[in-house]
């Protein structure tokens, strides 16, 4: 998959800025936790949600690219990361 525009990535293993201004976000990489889990994206912190991903209990890891240009976030993406040990971010 070949991307138009440079790529960066931010890594998380809680809660946190993904980036803290207008972005898209091109893909996700998420690292499961034994329980039930779920990886949300919103518009800023506390914004609205644009993307959110369940995750199984006890899974491989789970990468999710996101179509053509991504997913934009206006205000910034914000991640809140339930149940899962880390999660890595494809943003543009």
């Amino acid at each position: 998959m070949g991307y138009m525009s440079d790529v960066q990535s931010t890594y998380l293993d809680g809660n946190g800025a993904i980036f803290t201004g207008r972005t898209r976000v091109k893909g996700v990489y998420v690292s499961p936790d034994t329980g039930v889990g779920a990886v949300e994206i919103t518009d800023g912190s506390g914004g609205a949600t644009l993307y959110k991903i369940d995750v199984p209990a006890g899974s491989s890891a789970i990468y999710m690219p996101l179509p053509e240009d991504g997913i934009l976030f206006k205000n910034g993406a914000y991640a809140v990361l339930t149940t899962v040990i880390s999660a890595t971010f494809f943003w543009a």
